[in-house]
């Protein structure tokens, strides 16, 4: 998945399983985008903003005031690499039984 140039903001949907506003099976390369007050509701799930399988490549993005209920990465949550050039992750929350 490749998003570019673009501001992501789900909610007042909060979805119940995970991934606020991107589920990916693969790797996500996000680019000039913010990802900004997405939320994710069950409890036991993650990535307030991004869940993926692959890895997550972030170039000048902003992902900031998410959270999740389910305790697992309030911004986001990768089985994989993480890397974020010139981005900002900020203000994002997690609650819950797994939560740190």
């Amino acid at each position: 998945l490749f998003a570019d140039n673009k501001t992501l903001n789900v909610t007042p949907s909060l979805l119940v399983s995970a991934g606020g506003a991107i589920a990916a099976r693969g790797q996500v390369e996000i680019t000039n985008s913010t990802f900004s007050g997405n939320s994710v509701a069950a409890d036991g799930a993650g990535g307030g903003a991004i869940i993926a399988a692959g890895s997550v490549i972030l170039n000048g993005s902003t992902i900031e005031g998410n959270s999740t209920a389910g305790g697992l990465g309030g911004g986001i949550l990768s089985a994989a690499t993480m890397l974020a050039t010139n981005s900002t992750i900020s203000g994002n929350t997690t609650t819950g039984a797994n939560a740190s």
